[in-house]
């Protein structure tokens, strides 16, 4: 019983140990999204501004784009 309870103790050692390396991971996880996200909102604000859809247009852009399937 008591090899058993020592295990025990261990493994819930070593879990204590991982934790902090893995919250420091989720909030760089969590942190890297929303810089994402705010980028992307950046960009799409800039794009609009800059009226990119018709100079794609009217570069061929899109028409290259539409042939890959993608969207523009």
């Amino acid at each position: 019983m008591n090899a058993l309870l020592d295990r025990l103790v261990a493994g819930f050692a070593e879990i204590w140990t991982i934790l902090p390396a893995l919250f420091g991971s989720v909030v760089i996880l969590i942190t890297g999204y929303f810089v994402a996200r705010t980028l992307e909102r950046f960009v799409d604000r800039l794009l609009v501004r800059m009226d990119f859809n018709r100079v794609a247009e009217e570069g061929g852009l899109r028409d290259a784009v539409d042939r890959t399937g993608a969207r523009l």
